[in-house]
């Protein structure tokens, strides 16, 4: 563990704001607890830190290459199994809200967009360096 808190939502009393924690592996949770940040904010409360606690099923980038590994198959296979699409999928079914056909045309889709902006991407030109730090910082008024 590299931080002195657990929570990083308890970072929020800092700046001024609530933190909010939910369970990032539950899209319906997920979904209402951006909802309440949303209306905070839109009510004129300000802004919400939500921590979504969730799992990264892979690695690092080469971590395991180097005969590195720091958890065990069988810790990955559990967080698997509470798998947040695979589980909302599954969800929308038992719902009738989607039929196995219908998620796997959402499925077809997002990767046909995904191999077109891979595409993009690669037939792109490299921006100028100048370019560089275009857009990382808000620049107007304050």
């Amino acid at each position: 563990n590299h931080q002195a808190i657990v929570d990083v939502a308890d970072r929020a009393s800092g700046y001024g704001m609530p933190g909010v924690i939910v369970d990032g592996m539950d899209v319906m949770a997920v979904y209402e607890a951006a909802g309440e940040a949303i209306e905070r904010a839109r009510n004129g409360g300000g802004p919400t830190l939500v921590e979504c606690k969730t799992y990264r099923y892979y690695d690092h980038v080469g971590i395991r290459g180097m005969g590195m590994t720091y958890r065990t198959d069988e810790e990955v296979e559990t967080w698997k199994k509470r798998d947040a699409i695979e589980n909302f999928e599954q969800r929308l079914q038992q719902l009738g809200v989607m039929t196995q056909k219908q998620i796997q045309a959402v499925h077809d889709k997002v990767l046909s967009d995904i191999d077109e902006a891979i595409q993009y991407a690669n037939e792109s030109p490299y921006p100028d360096a100048s370019e560089l730090l275009d857009n990382v910082y808000f620049e107007g008024e304050g």
